[in-house]
C-alpha cells in the first residue's frame, strides 16, 4: 500500500508525539519595536512549554514587519525544519505574522503540521503602579 505524503507525515508525528512530544519552532520577529526579541521569546515559549511542546528551534528574524512571509530572511529556514520534520508547527506572536493565506494552509496540511499565534498584548510590557 502506498501512502501519501500527508499520511506519511501523520504516522511521523503520532511517533514524535509518543516518543517525545511535539516538536515546535518559534518565530520571532526582531525589527519589532513595539516590544523585545526577548520578551516575545520568552512569552512563545511559556505558550509552547504550557502544551508540552518541545522547543526545537528559535528563528530570529531581521526583516522588516511589512515584508511578505515569502520574502522574509528566515522564513526559508521556517520551512526547511518543517519538510524535514524537525518541527511539527510554528509558534509566534500575533502582528509579527501576516495572515496565512490559502496557499500557505494548504501547505501546512500538506505537511501535516501547524501554525499557532499567541496574541500581540501578551507580550507588551506591563506598568506597575499604584493605583487610587
Amino acid at each position: 500500500m502506498t501512502r501519501t505524503r500527508t499520511q506519511i507525515g501523520r504516522r511521523r508525528a503520532l511517533g514524535q508525539a509518543a516518543s517525545h512530544g511535539t516538536a515546535v519552532i518559534l518565530y520571532v520577529m526582531t525589527a519589532d519595536t513595539r516590544t523585545s526579541a526577548v520578551a516575545v521569546t520568552d512569552r512563545l515559549r511559556a505558550y509552547a512549554h504550557a502544551r508540552d511542546w518541545h522547543v526545537a528551534e528559535v528563528v530570529l528574524d531581521a526583516s522588516p514587519l511589512a515584508t511578505a512571509l515569502d520574502s522574509r530572511q528566515q522564513w526559508a529556514a521556517v520551512r526547511e525544519a518543517i519538510v524535514e520534520r524537525r518541527a511539527d508547527g510554528v509558534v509566534a506572536l500575533a502582528g509579527q505574522v501576516p495572515p496565512l493565506t490559502e496557499r500557505w494552509l494548504a501547505w501546512l496540511t500538506e505537511q501535516a503540521s501547524f501554525f499557532a499565534t499567541v496574541p500581540f498584548e501578551d507580550c507588551l510590557p506591563h506598568v506597575q503602579g499604584s493605583q487610587t
